[in-house]
């Protein structure tokens, strides 16, 4: 029991990622020193990794794909203050509680008119669309976890399910 005990210990020591040692090297230039500001930080860099739709025709390829059978239960859009998914996603209780959490972010002062894809398991990760190699997400995407670290892609958002 001992060996295992020990094994189990040497094997989590070699694979943790250490979130903090992440976090700096990915903001080594000007690292932010107050917790808003790290999380602000981290939000900015994701959302850097899509890219911005800045026409009309980019914009309609980007609902027409959220739409497509594969994405269509995941795909959030936020219009004129106004939240709209499947009933099919609301049904699923992380889902409707990352829609809760945007209808107070709403209250609070507003979203602006955006679209995206909702992925909620526990290790940050999907299987199939919006995921690429469990690396890249072809839409603008949000996650409840970063299990492998801040590379993974996606907006990390807080997970619903610690919400009560």
């Amino acid at each position: 029991m001992r060996r295992l005990a020990t094994l189990i210990h040497v094997v989590a020591a070699t694979t943790a990622w250490h979130a903090a040692d992440e976090f700096a090297r990915l903001h080594a230039g000007a690292p932010p020193t107050t917790r808003r500001d790290r999380v602000r930080a981290e939000i900015e860099r994701s959302v850097a990794q899509f890219d911005a739709r800045p026409t009309p025709a980019a914009t309609e390829a980007l609902v027409e794909t959220l739409l497509a059978p594969e994405l269509r239960d995941s795909a959030v859009f936020i219009v004129d203050g106004k939240i709209f998914a499947t009933a099919k996603f609301v049904k699923s209780s992380k889902k409707r509680g990352h829609a809760t959490m945007l209808a107070s972010a709403i209250r609070d002062g507003g979203l602006p008119n955006v679209a995206w894809a909702h992925v909620p398991s526990a290790d940050g990760s999907a299987l199939g669309p919006p995921c690429i190699n469990g690396t890249g997400y072809a839409v603008p995407t949000t996650v409840i976890a970063k299990r492998e670290g801040y590379a993974q892609c996606g907006v990390l958002v807080p997970n619903p399910y610690f919400g009560r």
